[in-house]
């Protein structure tokens, strides 16, 4: 009995194939069952520090411009239209504690995207406050101009603690020039 050449090729071709589409079958329906396990909350993922994909640059864009804080006041409130009311550095123990910030920041494309979060040191240096990255602010805004002065307005309140000088450290970030600047403001806590 002879057997042809080709026709062996043919079929170790077509057995190879089989096995190539056998094993995406397997990887696709693998994804799909924990892709389902993950969405109906029976696996849970390891959270991790995320990396936003869509700010990732995958060409060089020029970074031009400086991020500064014009400044940065502590106040009784500040009003909806972002005038620090009764200025001041001294408070109390559960207390509103607000702040008003001017950023000046460059332009990318027409748009300006600001993001602003804080942490506060108490005297002796430890963190006792800081606002986790979920609770970051985020502004976004469309400009005609190559910069533009952004107003920000937060606070807190400090429960409990020494008595003395606390710092609130804030840091804001340009995501689009990939720039940022941190300005600490000082503030007294009494009983």
């Amino acid at each position: 009995m002879k057997l042809n050449n080709s026709k062996i090729n043919k079929n170790k071709k077509a057995g190879i194939t089989t096995q190539v589409i056998a094993i995406l079958i397997v990887v696709v329906f693998t994804s799909a069952l924990i892709l389902y396990l993950i969405n109906s909350g029976i696996i849970t993922p390891k959270e991790q520090n995320e990396v936003d994909v869509l700010n990732t640059r995958f060409l060089y864009q020029r970074e031009s411009g400086e991020l500064k804080v014009n400044f940065i006041k502590a106040c009784e409130l500040v009003s909806p239209d972002f005038e620090c009311i009764n200025e001041r550095t001294d408070f109390k123990f559960n207390e509103q504690i607000h702040f008003l910030i001017s950023v000046e920041s460059p332009s990318h494309n027409g748009k300006i995207n600001l993001v602003e979060n804080y942490e506060v040191k108490n005297p002796t240096k430890q963190v006792v406050l800081s606002a986790n990255p979920k609770d970051n602010f985020y502004f976004e805004k469309e400009v005609i101009t190559q910069s533009d002065t952004i107003l920000f307005k937060d606070f807190f309140v400090i429960n409990d603690g020494e008595s003395g000088e606390y710092v609130a450290n804030f840091i804001i970030q340009n995501p689009m020039i990939n720039k940022h600047v941190g300005v600490a403001k000082s503030i007294n806590i009494l009983n």
